[in-house]
């Protein structure tokens, strides 16, 4: 599972049809303040899985991350499973070391350093009576105000996912997509005697909004649900190389999709979760020696279906600068080709896939 990252929110409410409604709702878990907010939770596959703590906002809106916690994860047979404490509030059990199943329960239990235990509700992980199909994308441009007044237009591209939904006609299902984006990048190489070249960088980014798509699908459905948007990005030098879009599918709980829901409908379009709410935005996780304490965020147990796909230079519209190549004629290069891990979200480990 992953933590989402601080972005303005954006609500983009789409109808596809009477039996399958989309909404796009970028959700946020970077603040700081008083209650405490749970984000996490577990889903088939190997891992790693995420536990994020935190605090929620106060008028200066600086992210209080909790550290220090014991959690572990249970499971409907007795399994106990502790997660080792990343940093920065966040904690994980790492690949390989779990393997959720769906029809299996789970929950979790916290206990922080002043020794308040808290504890979520057991989730059962849900079947996935649908597919992620294909993902493919087109190019547009966009237009803005920029600090001036004046108008600026910028290229984008679009990326979409198909989804191939087979269910009953007394079922109605939840999901959730997230988008990760990995790319590739190549420091400047400049001549040496020894002829070394700089190991590259792969970075992990996320979509110029960062949002996630909810979707439910009622009754009987033997069908492709074609077109859904699941990110936009501008398209600049972070498409110079290869460029990967990673989309995630969850098949939720209807207690989970009921939750982010609920986020919608309550946050306003400055918020967050660690803000302060106008209303309570209560999950599935509750303090054990205080039951009355409003304790947000939510842990989900969730099936899950991934797909993938790269985009390459020579596929987009826009001219890549190359500004990291080497020249003989160029002084003055951007601190990215210099140190490529000087960007956010940069590392040395190539992904398995690229």
């Amino acid at each position: 599972m992953q933590f989402i990252k601080p972005y303005p929110i954006l609500v983009l409410l789409t109808i596809l049809s009477q039996a399958a409604c989309v909404e796009i709702i970028e959700f946020d878990t970077t603040r700081e303040g008083g209650q405490l907010v749970v984000d996490g939770g577990v889903g088939t596959g190997s891992g790693p899985f995420d536990v994020y703590l935190g605090r929620t906002a106060s008028t200066n809106r600086i992210t209080t991350p909790v550290e220090q916690a014991e959690i572990a994860v249970y499971d409907d047979l007795g399994t106990v499973l502790a997660y080792q404490e990343i940093g920065e509030g966040h904690y994980q059990i790492a690949e390989g070391l779990l393997r959720p199943e769906i029809g299996r329960t789970y929950h979790i239990r916290i206990r922080l350093p002043n020794g308040n235990m808290y504890e979520s509700e057991p989730e059962t992980i849900p079947p996935v009576p649908a597919r992620l199909d294909s993902i493919y994308f087109d190019f547009e441009k966009q237009e803005e105000l920029n600090e001036y007044g004046n108008i600026i237009t910028y290229p984008v591209v679009n990326a979409y996912v198909d989804l191939r939904v087979e269910q009953n006609a007394d079922v109605q299902s939840f999901y959730r997509f997230d988008v990760e984006e990995v790319y590739l990048l190549s420091p400047t190489d400049f001549p040496d005697p020894f002829g070394v070249i700089p190991p590259p960088c792969f970075v992990y980014d996320y979509p110029a909004t960062r949002d996630f798509l909810l979707t439910d699908v009622k009754g009987e459905q033997i069908r492709t649900l074609r077109g859904l948007k699941v990110a936009t990005q501008i398209l600049d030098w972070r498409f110079e190389e290869k460029h990967y879009f990673n989309v995630y599918l969850q098949s939720l709980t209807e207690n989970a999709y009921t939750f982010w829901r609920q986020v919608n409908q309550t946050i306003t379009n400055v918020g967050t979760i660690f803000d302060t709410p106008p209303a309570p935005i209560r999950g599935n996780v509750y303090n054990l020696n205080d039951p009355g304490e409003e304790v947000l965020g939510y842990f989900s147990a969730a099936s899950r279906d991934t797909i993938r796909r790269a985009l390459t230079p020579g596929e987009t519209p826009a001219r890549p600068l190359y500004e990291c190549k080497y020249s003989p004629f160029e002084f003055d290069y951007p601190e990215r080709c210099l140190d490529c891990l000087s960007v956010p979200g940069s590392t040395y480990q190539r992904p398995e896939y690229f």
